[in-house]
This record gives C-alpha cells, structure tokens and sequence, in this order.
C-alpha cells in the first residue's frame, strides 16, 4: 500500500508531504500490540486505510483543501476509536483493526468528535460497533438453589 492518499482515479487528494508522519501506538495499546507485533504494519494500513476512505466518502468529504490539521484530527479520532473497540469494548485488536474504516466514517457522518461517544450510546442509538451486551442473571441472587424450599 502507497502512502498517498488519493481518489479512485489515483489523483492525490492531499499533498504527500502532509502525510509524512508515522502512525504511532498509542500508549493505551502498546501492551496489546507488544504482544502481537505482527499487526503493527495492518494497524498502520487500516489507520491509513481509514483517512483514505473518510475523505473519499460523499459524507465526509472536505469541501475545499485538506489540511494537515484535518488529517490530525482524523487519525486522532482513529486512535481512539481503536482503543474505545479495543480496551473499553474489549473487541480483539483484529476485530477493531477490520472495522475501522467504517467507524470512522460513522463517527465523522454523526458529527461525532470523541470515538467513545460511539461507545457510550451518546452518538449512536444502536452502538453499531460495540461488542455484545452481557448478559443478565435471571435467577435472584441470595437464593441458595441447592436447598428444597
């Protein structure tokens, strides 16, 4: 994958020295991906992967020039969305990896500044990308179930 973003007709959408900056880890995932550092590179692909596909969506596109603050923002909002997946969440980081191009675009189409926004239910009626709710306990706490009544 080339580190140019561009649209679907390879015409660069920002200009390549504003993309020269390394994705970094964040330091709330550094112990995950310390432990699988084989998904270093894809988290650097979906990260790019994500900034490419939000300013070609019709939804999110930049009216006007793209700024380097804006690709900051973005890949300030990728980074948390991957540690609200994955540490609030607890989605694995190849679930979290593989959605989120799509999280992003979401957050950004709601208007949404804060991935965890996303997380909480504030932005988002149906938590699109949560994981599972747990499960309550239908059986009443206190009741030794072994005893005959």
């Amino acid at each position: 994958m080339s580190n140019l973003i561009s649209n679907n007709m390879a015409v660069p959408l920002i200009d390549p020295n504003m993309l020269a900056m390394e994705f970094i880890v964040p330091d709330a995932l550094k112990p995950s991906f310390s432990a699988n550092r084989h998904l270093i590179p894809r988290f650097a692909e979906q990260v790019q992967k994500a900034l490419q596909q939000s300013f070609e969506h019709p939804d999110t596109r930049l009216k006007g020039d793209i700024t380097q603050h804006e690709v900051k923002l973005r890949i300030n909002l990728c980074y948390e969305a991957m540690i609200a997946m994955h540490m609030d969440e607890k989605l694995s980081l190849i679930q979290s990896l593989d959605i989120l191009p799509g999280v992003i675009i979401d957050a950004l189409r709601m208007g949404i500044a804060n991935a965890n926004h996303l997380v909480d239910g504030k932005g988002h009626e149906k938590k699109r990308w949560s994981a599972p709710a747990k499960e309550t306990d239908v059986v009443p706490t206190g009741i030794d179930l072994n005893q005959e009544p």
